[in-house]
């Protein structure tokens, strides 16, 4: 077995879909079909078994694939080791970032990245902080860019930098005025995060320490939705503003500066509490603590262990 149909292998086996496995190791369809195919053959058994819907992987499968997860990361480690050494800077670095960062920062480092570094394969997932940082736990991901969560033992949270939220109205809600004040806030109508998410935990909180009660009348982690739902007369959220769709809703809604108190998202990089960034991962790091600053969203923060 070698390492093409090792990656091939993890790759149906994380998807359970030809097509979707395809996808992530930049080929077509039948070439992963062929390789798997090939590889039972080899050795006279079958590791999935095929549905309509796509694959399940059998109990061989199931044995085989943290093997091949460990084989693979050593073959990883080698490549790095032999990079490191002869001066370039290559290897893997899979790493999640959180889905609300604002949609044109992402693609732009990808491509500069790699067109700097072209022996670097990257290989990004996006979606909610507390998905990535499970990714953090299990070994999955080298680093994940996140709203900031509750403290994990084996896992370390660095502030990256911080954004002030605000409001978000519609035109005939708040027609007129540039702040908003949290008590103001109470008395409309609120649509936020569900219970447990952090962020909804802190917004609250604070608001607490003021002596404001907010008590959402809809909970709701899709920010389109919330978006969708404060189109509507009397309805409010709190959001960051790097994640409002302006294109989309800027003629229905507006953003409205948050006192009394003001909130402040922040953005951590989360590894392994016990092992360090390799050299292309810093690299990408600092890469995105860049664009943040240039996108004068953020500011942005060095060096602060959360």
């Amino acid at each position: 077995m070698d390492l093409k149909q090792m990656r091939y292998f993890v790759a149906l086996y994380e998807e359970r879909n030809m097509t979707r496995a395809a996808r992530r190791v930049h080929v077509v369809q039948a070439a992963v079909s062929q390789q798997i195919r090939r590889l039972e053959a080899s050795f006279g058994l079958e590791l999935f078994e095929r549905a309509a819907t796509g694959v399940v992987p059998n109990a061989i499968a199931h044995r085989l694939y943290p093997l091949c997860l460990q084989a693979l990361e050593a073959a990883d480690d080698v490549r790095t080791a032999l990079s490191e050494s002869s001066g370039q800077i290559a290897g893997k670095v899979s790493f999640g970032i959180l889905s609300a960062l604002p949609p044109l920062i992402v693609p732009q480092i990808l491509m500069e990245f790699h067109e700097q570094y072209p022996g670097v394969e990257l290989a990004v997932r996006d979606g909610y902080s507390q998905h990535l940082l499970e990714g953090v736990v299990l070994g999955d991901l080298d680093f994940a860019i996140v709203a900031r969560a509750e403290p994990r033992p084996t896992v370390k949270q660095v502030v990256l930098a911080e954004e002030e939220l605000t409001a978000v109205v519609s035109n005939e809600t708040y027609p007129t005025g540039d702040k908003m004040s949290g008590r103001e806030l109470a008395q409309m109508r609120v649509v936020l995060p569900s219970a447990g998410n952090f962020q909804r935990n802190f917004m609250v909180s604070e608001m607490e320490k003021r002596g404001i009660a907010i008590r959402p009348e809809i909970e709701v982690d899709s920010a389109v939705s919330v978006f969708q739902i404060v189109t509507q007369p009397g309805w409010v959220s709190i959001i960051s503003p790097s994640t409002f769709p302006v294109n989309q809703f800027g003629s229905r809604l507006r953003c409205v500066q948050l006192i009394e108190p003001t909130l402040k998202r922040t953005l951590v990089l989360a590894y392994p509490q016990h092992k360090e960034l390799s050299p292309a991962a810093s690299l990408l790091v600092q890469s995105f603590t860049e664009a943040l600053r240039q996108s004068r969203l953020f500011d942005v923060v060095r060096d602060r262990a959360v």
